[in-house]
This record gives structure tokens, C-alpha cells and sequence, in this order.
């Protein structure tokens, strides 16, 4: 057997900058969307520059996305401010803006990632299948992709460097993944207009930096962002390299090993080891395979794969023969009656919630977004019965067809004055499913629906 182990693709840590990393340097902002903070989207920095949703539904707008959670715009008037700040400015100084993000559908209007100003004074924005930088002056600075560099449909990083002057060549821009060819020297875009300013206004502190809009909040982003940063410097070659493969690489916890060694010595390699079942059966004793500091990926060759078993892989970094306790990815691989990989599956269904309404009804309502560098289901089954701990055997009660990433409802009529357990799974067009949701229940279906609360009642002597 020789296939490509169904990569994770959300990050496994809880929410911290590592303040060790060469890139929390210069770090003035950093909003990893994970928190579900109301109406506050957290800056992870340290400078409290904090955001606020605005024109936005914390219920409906914070959704399951590329790590965690994710804002979803609407293309309409939605949008995060972090007010006046001097901080934020951009114009005469270097900077390097990042944003992970997805697009719903490519814009005819322009739709803004970045912006500093109503109008804008200067922007980061997608005009159709195109990124790029713009400044206001009588001649305005425009650096601009080539046409089909951005894709709908598709979790993009993109990582844009300004060194502050007038001049076309001070704005680069990297993209993963890119739908145009890539220029040399790795992810930097092709550019199709280039345009030096004349008179770009240097912005002050009246005017708002926004985040999915402009000021003005009249083109938002139709989509969805994970993860918005902004350096006040222009990071290196090798930092960005590092930021597009690993978009979260600054909240990665130092690795357990002794200082002094950390100090001195890089990492040499990783070590794979595999376990049959969860994470909690791997066996450490064993290393499956090994690799090189400069690999990018490892495969599971010949490696003794059961039939229909589900095996867990993880890697741990080594330097030479003192490997850390911590693994750096984990990994799922699952066999067919035929000892062959099934295929990818798919990511969890978040959210699963459910009330009773009248008639013998339930309604369900649960989450999806497509992970990053995955493909969609082609559905959801739906598991239910009268006791708990159900599980996904592949003949659901009830199923519901995929049409997009975001919000699902699904009424369902059962037997009256039974109790009912549910959970969800989404299912891919070869039929691997995802693993089970949060089990919800127990509920009971009612014919005549939930009595109606009692009022508020009040007295006074």
C-alpha cells in the first residue's frame, strides 16, 4: 500500500502567541479567529489592538472554519473596525499585512481585506480573480495580480509586504495556494498592473482600519476570514516561506527540550510513529519512518496496513538522537476490506443543536465549512435512536445533501412521547464519513409541542 496519509488540517494547540518565535517580532496585531468573543475579535499580540464586529451577528457570523472558527461575511455592509489608531498606519512606513481567507464567489465590485480610511487611503483588496495593494494620490499606487490568481471556493494565504514609498516595486505579494503561475523565487504573484503614486496621502490617526471592508462598510468581503495579522516591518524571505506553509507558526508552543540545547542546535529531522485506533494508541516504541529537516511530506509505504482498521499518525521533531515529547501533527488513516486507503475524510460537522417543535417534530441544526485544502461532501448523514452513544455505521435515519459551507436545518418527524438521541456526520462522494458530531439529546417528541412559558410574574404587598 503507498498513499499520502489524510493530512490534518487544523492546528492543535490552544490559542497563544509564542513570544520565542523570530515572528512575534514586530508583530503589531494578530487576530487567529478561534475565540468566539461576542462582538470582540481578540488581538493575540499583546498591543490590545482589539476588533469589533460591526453590522455583524455574533450567533450566525462566527462559524466553523479553517482552525477552529472563522468570521463569515455576508458581501454586504459587515465588517471589523479597530478604530483610529495611529498604530495601524501604513503610508511612509514598512509593513507586512497577512490574511487567511475564502471567497463564497469571485466579486464584479472590488471586496476589501484591508483598508485605512473611508474611501481608503490605502487598501488591500480582490477585484474579481485579482489581489492587490492600492494607495490614494493624485496618481494612485497600484500593484496588481494577473488575472485568476484568486480562486472561489478555496482557502487562500495571502501575505503582502510594503515598504511605505510611492514605488511599484516596494509592494510584493504571496499567495497559497495561487491560481496563476507563481513568479520565480517561490509563492510571489505575477502582477499585471503596476503603477507608481503620485501624492499618496499619508494617513493620520482620524481614520479607521478595517478588516473584510472599508471604512464605509459598503464593500464587504463575501466570505470567510480565519486569520488576519500585520507586522510593522516587512518580514524576511525565509519568514514568509515559513508563514505560507504553517499560517499559525507563531502560536506554536516551544518545543520541551532543555534550553541549552534549543539554544544551540536546529532541528535535524522527525520521527513517524502510528498507533491503531485514537491518539492515545500510538506506540512511541516504534518508529515507522523518518525524515529530513528540509522534508515537506512522508508516506505510509508498505507499512503492514490492516483491513478496515483506523490508525493514527504522529510526528515528533528530533534533534540528531533527542526527539521532544511533543508531536508537531497528527494524522489519520483508515483502510478499506481491501487493506486500501478509503480516501480523505471529510471534516466534523460543529454546532449540532436541536429543539422540539410540534407534531412529533425535531429540528437539527448544525455547521459545516470545507477545511482547508479539502473537498466538500457530497452530504450529511444522520444518526438518531431512543438510547445515547450512537454511532456511524453507514445506514443513516436520515440524510441531507451538501450545497454549501455554513448554516443547516433539517426537520425531522419521529413517534410521539419517545426520547431520541442525535449526531451527524458528513459524508463524501465515495462515501468516507467524517467522524460523529457532539451528541445531542436527550429530547422528547411531542405531538403537541413545548408548552408555552409560564410569564413573568411579580407582586408587591
Amino acid at each position: 500500500m503507498s498513499s499520502a496519509v489524510d493530512t490534518l488540517k487544523q492546528p492543535l494547540w490552544a490559542p497563544g502567541l509564542n513570544m520565542s518565535h523570530n515572528l512575534s517580532r514586530g508583530l503589531a496585531c494578530a487576530m487567529p479567529v478561534w475565540d468566539r468573543a461576542g462582538t470582540r475579535l481578540t488581538d493575540y499580540s499583546g498591543n490590545g489592538l482589539h476588533g469589533t464586529l460591526t453590522n455583524m451577528d455574533p450567533e450566525t457570523d462566527w462559524v466553523v472554519g479553517r482552525a477552529g472558527l472563522c468570521l463569515d461575511y455576508d458581501g454586504s455592509d459587515d465588517l471589523v473596525t479597530f478604530g483610529n489608531t495611529t498604530t495601524l498606519n501604513a503610508v511612509g512606513l514598512p509593513t507586512t499585512h497577512g490574511i487567511l481567507f475564502r471567497l463564497n464567489s469571485l466579486p464584479g465590485a472590488s471586496n476589501y481585506l484591508f483598508a485605512k480610511g473611508d474611501g481608503f487611503i490605502w487598501a488591500i483588496l480582490i477585484s474579481s480573480s485579482q489581489i492587490s495593494l492600492q494607495a490614494n494620490g493624485s496618481q494612485d499606487l497600484v500593484r496588481k495580480s494577473v488575472v485568476n490568481t484568486i480562486v472561489a471556493d478555496t482557502w487562500h494565504h495571502a501575505i503582502i509586504t510594503w515598504d511605505g514609498s510611492s514605488n511599484y516595486s516596494g509592494i510584493r505579494i504571496y499567495l497559497s495556494p495561487t491560481g496563476a503561475v507563481s513568479a520565480a523565487g517561490g509563492q510571489e504573484v505575477l502582477y499585471d498592473t503596476e503603477t507608481n503614486g503620485i501624492g499618496v496621502q499619508v494617513a493620520g490617526g482620524a481614520e479607521p482600519f478595517t478588516l473584510g471592508n472599508r471604512g464605509n462598510a459598503d464593500r464587504s468581503l463575501d466570505g470567510q476570514i480565519a486569520l488576519a495579522y500585520r507586522y510593522n516591518r516587512v518580514l524576511e524571505p525565509g519568514e514568509i516561506a515559513e508563514l505560507l506553509v504553517d499560517p499559525w507558526a507563531a502560536f506554536r508552543p516551544p518545543t520541551r527540550l532543555p534550553m541549552w540545547v534549543a539554544a544551540v542546535m536546529p532541528f535535524t529531522g522527525y520521527r513517524l510513529y502510528r498507533g491503531i485506533g485514537g491518539l492515545g494508541n500510538v506506540d512511541f516504541d516504534t518508529i515507522i519512518a523518518s525524515t529530513g529537516q528540509g522534508a515537506t511530506s512522508i508516506e505510509a509505504v508498505a507499512a503492514g496496513h490492516a483491513a478496515s482498521t483506523r490508525y493514527t499518525y504522529v510526528l515528533r521533531p528530533v534533534i540528531n538522537n533527542l526527539e521532544s515529547p511533543e508531536y508537531s501533527c497528527q494524522s489519520e488513516l483508515v483502510t478499506d476490506s481491501d487493506a486500501e486507503w478509503i480516501g480523505a475524510r471529510p471534516g466534523p460537522v460543529e454546532y449540532l443543536t436541536a429543539r422540539v417543535l410540534s407534531g412529533g417534530q425535531i429540528e437539527l441544526r448544525w455547521r459545516y465549512v470545507t477545511p482547508y485544502g479539502g473537498t466538500a461532501p457530497a452530504s450529511f448523514n444522520i444518526y438518531y435512536g431512543s438510547s445515547p452513544n450512537r454511532t456511524a455505521d453507514g445506514s443513516p435515519e436520515a440524510t441531507e445533501t451538501y450545497t454549501k459551507d455554513g448554516g443547516y436545518i433539517k426537520t425531522i418527524t419521529l413517534t410521539n412521547a419517545t426520547t431520541y438521541y442525535f449526531a451527524v456526520t458528513a459524508k463524501s462522494a465515495s462515501a468516507v464519513e467524517s467522524r460523529l458530531s457532539d451528541e445531542v439529546g436527550p429530547l422528547v417528541a411531542d405531538s403537541a409541542g413545548p408548552a408555552t412559558p409560564v410569564g413573568y410574574v411579580s407582586a408587591t404587598f
